[in-house]
C-alpha cells in the first residue's frame, strides 16, 4: 500500500473515530440521566464503551474495533432479551448500532494490526444483508389479525343507511358509525355535479404567523348535525356555522400559543356528543 494510500486510510478512521466519539458522549450523558430517571443503564455503559472505543480507533488501534464488537455482540443479546421476536422492537435497538458497524467493517483492514480484507468485507456483506431483509420485513404486517365472525356478512353489494342519523347528516368522521365514508343522499349525481354552484364561504380567522405559514395546516372534516356544521380550526378552535348560509353561530376560542406547538398546527376533525343527563341550553 502506497503512502498516499496509508494517509487516505488514516483519515477515514480518524474522522469515523470523531463521528462514533459524538454519539457516544450523547449516549452516555442521556443514558446516565435516564439511570437518574430509574431507566435502563444500557444507553450509559454502551456510551462509555464506544468512548473508549472511539479514543483507541483514534488512536488507530485495533482495540478499539474489538471494543466496538463487545457493544455489537451484547446490544443484540439485550435487543432478543427485551424484545424478543418482535420487528419494531430490533429497529431503535439496533439499526444505529448496525451503521456505525457497516462503517467499520469497511475500514477493518486499514486498522493497525487489522484483519483481512477478505473477513473483514464478509462482515460488511453480511450487514448489508440484514439491512435488506430488515428492509423487506418492514412491510410485512405485525401483530395483526382477522376475526371474520366480528364482519357483518352482507353478499349482496348494496350499501345500507345508517338508521340512526337523517340520510341530510354527517354525524361522525367517516359519516356514521360504520365509518362508510358515503352519503345516502341520490339529489347529487354524476349528471348533474357539473351544475353545482357556490352558495356561501366562511373564513375561520385562525391565520398563521407571517413566518410560521409552513407549519400550518387547515386539514378538518367538518361534520354536520342537523342544520349546522362543526369543526375545528388549526389551533384547535371551535365553530358552529348554520348549514344554509354558513353564519356563525357560535365560536370557542382555545387561544392556544403558537410557541406551544411542537410541530404543525392542525386539528383533523371533532365529535358530536349528546348528553343525556346535563338539561338542553344548560352549559356541558
Amino acid at each position: 500500500m502506497g503512502s498516499k494510500s496509508i494517509g487516505s486510510a488514516s483519515f477515514f478512521i480518524k474522522a469515523y473515530a470523531v463521528i462514533q466519539l459524538l454519539f457516544a458522549l450523547t449516549l452516555f450523558g442521556g443514558g446516565a440521566y435516564l439511570i437518574i430517571l430509574n431507566g435502563s443503564w444500557y444507553y450509559c455503559i454502551t456510551g462509555l464503551l464506544l468512548i473508549i472505543s472511539s479514543i483507541y480507533l483514534y488512536l488507530n488501534k485495533i482495540i478499539g474495533a474489538k471494543i466496538f464488537g463487545i457493544v455489537f455482540v451484547y446490544t443484540l443479546i439485550w435487543t432478543i432479551w427485551e424484545s424478543g421476536t418482535r420487528f419494531w422492537g430490533w429497529i431503535p435497538r439496533v439499526a444505529t448500532i448496525a451503521v456505525f458497524a457497516f462503517f467499520l467493517s469497511l475500514l477493518l483492514p486499514y486498522i493497525a494490526h487489522g484483519i483481512r480484507k477478505r473477513v473483514a468485507y464478509s462482515f460488511t456483506g453480511l450487514i448489508v444483508t440484514c439491512f435488506v431483509i430488515a428492509g423487506a420485513l418492514a412491510w410485512y404486517p405485525y401483530f395483526t389479525s382477522l376475526d371474520t365472525s366480528q364482519i357483518p356478512q352482507n353478499t349482496s353489494n348494496v350499501y345500507h343507511a345508517d338508521s340512526t342519523q337523517p340520510d341530510s347528516d354527517w354525524r361522525y368522521y367517516g359519516r356514521d358509525v360504520q365509518a362508510t365514508r358515503f352519503s345516502p343522499t341520490d339529489q347529487i349525481n354524476p349528471e348533474n355535479i357539473n351544475q353545482l354552484k357556490q352558495v356561501w364561504v366562511t373564513r375561520t380567522g385562525d391565520m398563521p404567523p407571517v413566518d410560521k405559514k409552513n407549519k400550518w395546516a387547515a386539514q378538518t372534516t367538518p361534520i354536520k348535525v342537523n342544520d349546522a356544521l362543526y369543526l375545528c380550526t388549526a389551533t384547535n378552535n371551535m365553530l358552529k356555522l348554520d348549514a344554509r348560509t354558513g353564519k356563525k353561530i357560535w365560536e370557542y376560542k382555545h387561544n392556544l400559543a403558537y410557541e406551544k406547538l411542537p410541530s404543525t398546527a392542525v386539528c383533523r376533525g371533532v365529535t358530536f356528543y349528546t348528553s343525556k343527563v346535563i338539561p338542553e341550553n344548560e352549559i356541558c
